[in-house]
Parts: C-alpha cells; structure tokens; sequence
C-alpha cells in the first residue's frame, strides 16, 4: 500500500475509540491516543510525496519482552507505511497485549476485513526454527530487545535485498536545571512525572535515565526537595 493509506488510517481511527476507553492500563491509553486520525494525519504531512511510495513487503517485527505496548508502535509504524506485517508479541502474558489484539481482531472480524492479510500477531518463546521462517520471507527484520538479541536473531539469514533496523543497547541520562526547579510550582509533580519515566517499566527501558545530572547553583537544595517528592512518590505507587 501506499503511506498512510486512507483505510489504515481509518483502521487506527477505530482503534484509537477502542483504547482510549481504557482506563486500567494509562500506556494503552496514551497508544490509542497517538493513533487517533487526526494526530496520524498531522503526521502525514512530513511526507509530501507519500503517494509516490510504496510500502516494501512484509515486515518482521521481534519486539522486546520488557515493554508492553512497544509492540504496537512497531506494528503501526510498520502498517502505517503500507507493509504487511508479521508481530511477535511479549512472551511475557501483560494483560495490555491481550486488550490491544482482542481490540485489532475486533476489528478485522468487521468493517476493516481488508487488512487482515496485512496483520499478523505471533507469540511464541526462542525458536531459531521460527526465526529462521520469518526471517526468510521478510522484507524488513525489525529487532527490539538489544545487542544480544540482535546477535541471535541475525544467525537467521535475510533475502538478499531485505532490510534490517536494529535497536541496540543504549542507555539514557537526565540533566536537571536545579535554579529552575526551585523556580518551579509543580515540584511534585516533575518528581511524580521523572519517577514514571524511569520505572515504568522497572528501570529496564533505553529511555530510562541511569545516572542525574544536576546543573546550576541550588543543587543541594533542590536534590533535598527532589528526591522527597520522589520518594512520596514511590510511596504512593507502592499503595496503589
């Protein structure tokens, strides 16, 4: 197909009503909040020529095992830019899977029949045999999960002309502008918002940051108000 084919987008359109019902799981919310058409469509326009390109075949998706939802920006990415796509999904059981697939078989089982052959959701544990079958008839081999997993999964050879986009190992930081934090009215809620960002998802996410810096001239006052917020925080979460 065709970038932001006009039934893909409808498709995400419907999704997003599903999703963004959802109030249990907030990373299933934000997803269904970025698929809305309106945000899609904005989007669309940072590709004033997507209607001379094609999408290049079948894309594999081995997506990781730590995030829920990161499979299905994957999935999207790689639907909204008109390819068939074939997912594997967490092998962990996170219930945010199951709502998002059930929500896509909903809507393949109806008005948006047509992209079935586009979408296919996979789960199963390390099997180089299924690596190497997936691997075979892929166009492009999208691999999540670090330079281990990279490294395994690349004992399964590509078609010649098929493409590869990797996410390797990273790690990320946080610089924090401790005059302007003193300056800030929402002192708890940075807090609340840096403790999301870093243990969402247990520390283990590339944008999770590893090390603080602090920059400016109220450093130690501010790492005194800083990390009380963020301990409440951590409270909090521990209750709920």
């Amino acid at each position: 197909m065709e970038p932001f084919d006009d039934n893909v987008l409808d498709f995400f359109n419907d999704l997003s009503k599903k999703l963004t019902k959802v109030r249990e799981y907030s990373d299933v919310a934000t997803f269904g909040f970025w698929c809305r058409k309106a945000a899609l469509l904005k989007e669309k326009d940072n590709y004033t020529n997507s209607h001379l390109r094609l999408g290049r075949g079948t894309v594999f998706h081995s997506t990781p095992s730590n995030v829920p939802v990161n499979f299905a920006f994957s999935f999207a990415a790689g639907l909204l830019a008109g390819n068939a796509n074939i997912v594997r999904l967490p092998g962990k059981d996170f219930e945010q899977v199951a709502i998002i697939t059930e929500a896509v078989n909903d809507l393949l089982a109806g008005k948006h029949a047509s992209l079935t052959p586009y979408i296919c959701f996979v789960k199963y544990p390390p099997d180089k045999v299924l690596y190497d079958l997936f691997s075979s008839i892929c166009d492009v081999r999208v691999i999540w999960g670090g330079d281990n997993t990279i490294d395994e999964l690349r004992q399964s050879p590509l078609k010649p002309r098929a493409k590869e986009l990797t996410f390797a190992d990273r790690y990320s930081i946080a610089i924090i502008n401790t005059d302007e934090y003193i300056k800030a009215e929402d002192k708890a809620k940075i807090a609340q918002d840096f403790y999301n960002d870093t243990y969402f998802s247990d520390q283990n996410a590339c944008t999770a940051p590893r090390i603080v810096f602090w920059l400016g001239n109220n450093k130690e006052k501010a790492k005194k108000i800083f990390w009380v917020n963020f301990t409440n925080s951590h409270a909090a979460d521990d209750q709920c």
